[in-house]
């Protein structure tokens, strides 16, 4: 039998998991008509998969433990998590590229250059 808490801790946790997942959709079906950046585009693929992982995750805690179902749903949501977690990584990391001081440094130089030519 699964304890009450464990329950009611994944069924509170398994809704904003939801939303993630359909707002990512959601977001990338915009993106894939060349409104975003590749950045955000990671980021927005990142969080689906994360969000399809933590999924899995719920579902292992309703199998028996170490059954074939248990074993199955703890890789496939702790390996959709990691992926969507490189993702969202890669897509943040696009971000602070295009956001550093040490970009828009570069951006103000060769303005100034061009406006002195």
């Amino acid at each position: 039998m699964i304890p009450t808490y464990l329950a009611l801790n994944d069924l509170l946790s398994v809704f904003p998991a939801i939303g993630l997942g359909y707002y990512a959709v959601r977001m990338f079906l915009l993106t894939r008509l060349g409104r975003l950046e590749k950045g955000w585009s990671f980021i927005i693929v990142g969080g689906f998969v994360c969000s399809l992982g933590f999924s899995f995750l719920v579902i292992q805690d309703l199998t028996v433990a170490y059954s074939f179902p248990y074993i199955f749903t703890y890789y496939a949501g702790t390996s959709f998590g990691a992926v969507g977690f490189f993702l969202v990584m890669l897509g943040v990391r696009s971000q602070y590229s295009v956001w550093s001081l040490k970009n828009f440094a570069s951006v103000q130089i060769e303005r100034e250059n061009s406006n002195n030519s």
